[in-house]
């Protein structure tokens, strides 16, 4: 969680003005995010906003205080509300306080009476916040069982499993879907990492599919989504939209290798398990296919290093030459020739410079400087380490 936020809802502009410059002061952790002079404009701000907290005078015009919280009761979620009142309205005070809200202020404002008010309020909200990170996280592993019914279970009928994903949240009626596979492979040096790496495209998947979909942990490692949408084309737009950003987002920010295969839109859960052999399938060929375009790429980018070696050579140059983002490149490299990107380079400059030390016309910067190395002392110490003797003894090696 960031800073608590809160909302200041008052006709005065001295309270407007003044109550936030105090709250900044005492409550460093709460951001007020805005101000509003009436119930009607608190109603738009707190819909903008979404704030923890909304403290609400009685008397406004308008909309009092006692017709804004009256709404805001009708809301499936709704902040947390502190009345701010004068002497004389306390009737009103009480009236409010047996409709819900949390505390009262009386004018003028003391501090330590507000200070108390918002640590009570941060505590609500953390308390909150954990609950329903709980009752997500019970959520999520349920449907993720009942998914892996409808793929693998045989406990369950296709109408058990639909009026469980019904109750969780999960459309089930007059609806299209498709199922996604998620193949991912790390580094083998960040072997150790898996899980963490999981976690991060998990989280990745549930973010860019957000209300369209779930995400859950597939039996066999990999990451199952199910896409929703009211009409197939719309069904078959998500698919194609999630399958583009999330192997360009993953690709951008890490070193990570994700392959996603999909089925057909379906549209019904009856189909649910030949769909996933759909996906699962689509996913192998895509995998194949993404083999060989990497053997390519691999290629292109070894013929780059050869026609460059007397130049400035960088991962980044190479990425961008064959149109890959420097980490996949990074990754895919590796995998295919057992070396990462500037060892190789290193050994091709080396070998090059083994063939150009038969030639006894060429002075050893020349040399030097024809493997990309501008500094010849540099040069010979790097040849040293991976010949294992100085370039002049090599020349005289192959002069006998």
């Amino acid at each position: 969680m960031g800073q608590f936020k809160l909302v200041v809802i008052d006709d005065e502009p001295l309270i407007r003005i003044g109550l936030p410059s105090v709250i900044r002061r005492i409550a460093p952790q709460w951001e007020v995010v805005g101000t509003a002079a009436n119930g009607f404009e608190g109603l738009e701000l707190i819909d903008a906003v979404r704030p923890d907290l909304a403290i609400i005078d009685i008397s406004m015009p308008q909309m009092d205080g006692i017709a804004l919280y009256a709404e805001l009761k009708k809301r499936r979620e709704a902040p947390y509300c502190i009345v701010l009142s004068g002497h004389s309205e306390f009737e009103y005070v009480r009236s409010m306080l047996r409709m819900g809200v949390l505390d009262y202020l009386i004018k003028p404002i003391e501090d330590n009476r507000i200070l108390s008010q918002l640590r009570q309020v941060e505590n609500m909200v953390l308390e909150d916040f954990r609950r329903k990170l709980v009752e997500n996280e019970q959520n999520r592993q349920l449907s993720e069982y009942w998914v892996h019914q409808l793929i693998h279970g045989n406990l369950y009928g296709v109408e058990e499993c639909e009026r469980q994903l019904r109750q969780l949240g999960i459309p089930a009626s007059s609806m299209c879907y498709a199922l996604c596979a998620v193949h991912f492979d790390i580094p083998a040096e960040e072997e150790k990492s898996r899980g963490t790496y999981r976690f991060f495209l998990f989280k990745t998947a549930q973010e860019l599919i957000k209300d369209n979909g779930i995400a859950i942990q597939g039996e066999d490692g990999r990451i199952v989504l199910l896409l929703w949408s009211d009409r197939a084309e719309l069904a078959d737009e998500l698919v194609t939209s999630f399958e583009g950003q999330f192997v360009a987002f993953v690709h951008e920010f890490s070193k990570v290798s994700v392959t996603v295969g999909s089925s057909a839109v379906f549209d019904s859960f009856s189909r649910f398990r030949e769909a996933w052999s759909h996906a699962k399938l689509a996913l192998h060929a895509a995998i194949d296919n993404r083999n060989k375009q990497d053997q390519g790429l691999i290629a292109r980018v070894k013929q780059y290093i050869g026609n460059n070696l007397n130049n400035n050579l960088s991962l980044q140059n190479a990425a961008d030459h064959v149109h890959m983002n420097a980490n996949y490149l990074s990754e895919v490299f590796k995998q295919s020739t057992g070396q990462n990107f500037i060892d190789y380079v290193i050994e091709q400059r080396i070998e090059l410079a083994k063939r150009l030390l038969e030639d006894d016309r060429l002075k050893l910067y020349e040399i030097s400087q024809m493997v990309g190395y501008q500094s010849s002392k540099h040069f010979t110490a790097l040849f040293k380490k991976v010949v294992g003797i100085l370039p002049s003894d090599y020349k005289r090696l192959i002069g006998k």
